[in-house]
This record gives structure tokens, sequence and C-alpha cells, in this order.
């Protein structure tokens, strides 16, 4: 859905001192930036007016391993192209515990890039039926969204998203599935040719595409809230997607994940006094914050 909340980005220069013991290393970064600002502008470019590209940081590891420990690991037997390897959902044993673990993704940072956020975990996992997502989202002094009703307006405030397609190539249509903190959907089929602006909507109602929230749960006192989604692999199949999986699970997947954080409990997004706080798996480095930008969805192995 369309971002409307505008936000001001600092620039900063960066000064090289003659004498500074760390000379050389200064010199280094302000060349670094200089070929970071080069490479917004060629962006900003390529999205159009309006769209300022924000530099990437020079370390953006946004790779997560199996088990979420270690940044920027491989599991093994994943490609080394992919950005999130995903098992099948754990089967609790004798032990209550589960075969294999649930992948994690990495921490989320700022829609521009800048800023780092630990507050938001997001578990992904697979069985044959469906591709499962958990989030718990904490940190949220407004953990809620008055909007009801399928497919309403939830994008206007607290709110958690994926954006998903199957293959490995930059989807030119995706699905999008959002759930707020009252444990109410949406469920669209966005068609974005360009991949980097909507170019039509497809609204789904929700009861037929299959997906489900469930263990819906929001604590104020503990500023958080959390659900889990239930993504069907007959949804994601799509109108002339049958050609990329035949029956279960697909190989690979396009994906991002995002949070929407409300700043103020009585007014939407763009509306209220305190702007609200936009959060990606994969930034997409533009302000005002936008979504839509497929060539930064991530490539997700499932792994046996």
């Amino acid at each position: 859905m369309g971002r409307i909340v505008v936000r001001r980005i600092a620039v900063k220069r960066i000064a090289v001192g003659r004498s500074a013991p760390t000379n050389k290393a200064l010199k280094r970064n302000a060349l670094k930036s200089v070929s970071y600002a080069c490479a917004a502008s060629l962006v900003a470019l390529w999205m159009g007016p309006g769209v300022m590209a924000v530099p990437a940081s020079a370390a953006a590891p946004w790779r997560a391993s199996a088990d979420g420990a270690a940044f920027g690991a491989q599991p093994s037997g994943a490609s080394q192209s992919v950005d999130l390897a995903i098992f099948p959902c754990p089967v609790p044993g004798p032990d209550g515990k589960g075969s294999k673990a649930i992948a994690t993704l990495g921490e989320f940072r700022s829609s521009d890039g800048r800023d780092r956020d630990d507050t938001t975990r997001v578990e992904v996992c697979y069985d044959a039926t469906a591709l499962r997502v958990r989030v718990d989202a904490r940190g949220d002094r407004f953990a809620t969204n008055s909007y009801r009703g399928c497919n309403a307006s939830h994008w206007k405030q607290t709110v958690f998203e994926v954006f998903v397609a199957l293959g490995d190539e930059r989807p030119a249509a995706y699905y999008e599935i959002e759930v707020s903190p009252a444990g109410e959907l949406f469920v669209a089929r966005i068609h974005n040719p360009t991949g980097r602006a909507i170019a039509s909507t497809d609204l789904i109602d929700c009861a037929a595409s299959g997906v489900t929230a469930r263990d819906v749960a929001s604590v104020a006192a503990e500023q958080r809230w959390s659900a889990s989604l239930s993504i069907p692999w007959t949804l994601l199949r799509g109108p002339g997607a049958g050609a990329l999986i035949q029956a279960g699970p697909p190989r690979t997947l396009r994906a991002n994940f995002y949070r929407i954080r409300r700043g103020s409990g009585d007014a939407d997004c763009g509306a209220a006094k305190e702007p609200c706080t936009y959060l990606a798996w994969r930034p997409t480095f533009v302000s005002p914050p936008a979504f839509h930008m497929t060539p930064y969805f991530g490539r997700i192995e499932l792994l046996p």
C-alpha cells in the first residue's frame, strides 16, 4: 500500500584530517561514501521524482542463519545466493522439541536502512500445505489497529506485512498479506511490472484465500503483540503460476517482510502527531517509505 509519511534525511559529511592517525581509513570511508552517494543518485533517477534514495550501509548483513544465531551464516545445503534458508515446520517429539530449527529473520531496519531495530522477531517455516510465519513485535506503545474487516486499510496503523511470490526471479506480480494486532487480514495480488510502483491491486476475499491468523495476542503492559500466519501454496500458485509448482511446496520464494509501528494511539499514519515507524527485513532505501520495491525482495530457499 502507499506510504505517505515523509522523513527528512540528514546528510553527514566525512572530514578527512591530514594529521589524524586514522587518515588512511578515513579516506577509504570517504571514497565509499562518495560511491554510495553516486549509486543513490542513479537509483533516484530510475525511481523518478518525489522519491529520494538513501545510500546503503557498507555492511548490510541481512542474511540470517537457520537458527537465527549467526548473522550472515549459510545453513548446510543452502545455495550461496540465498538470503534465507527455511526448513519444514518442526514436529514436536516426545521431549516436546521439534526435529529442525525454525529459521529466524535477522534484525529489521528502518525502511531507509539507517537504523537497526531489534524489537521484531519473525520465524518462518513451511509444510506441505502452507508457508508459516510468526511475528513477535515488541516496543509498540500503540499495539492496536482500529480497522475491522477483511481488506480494510489496516496498513494505515500498526500492522505486519508479508510480500511473497513463487520462484527465483524478481516478480512482476506477488501477494500482499497483512495481519493486525486485532487479527484482521488483508489479502491481495499486486501487479508491479516495473518493480517500483503498484500498477493494479486485486483484492482477494480473506476466507476464500485460505490465509489464516491464529495465536493473535496483544499485551499493552508489555508493549508487544504477536500473531501466526498460514499462507497456503494454493493461493501463491495464483493465476498462471501452475507451471511453477505442481504439488506441495516450491523450491524457492521471493519475499520481503515489513512492520508498521504507529506513533499515536488516536490517528492514522500520516495524520498522527508522531509519524509511524516503517521497518523492513530488507530495507528499500527510499524516503518517503515505499515497500513495493521488488529488487529488494529476498531469495528464500526451502530445504528438506
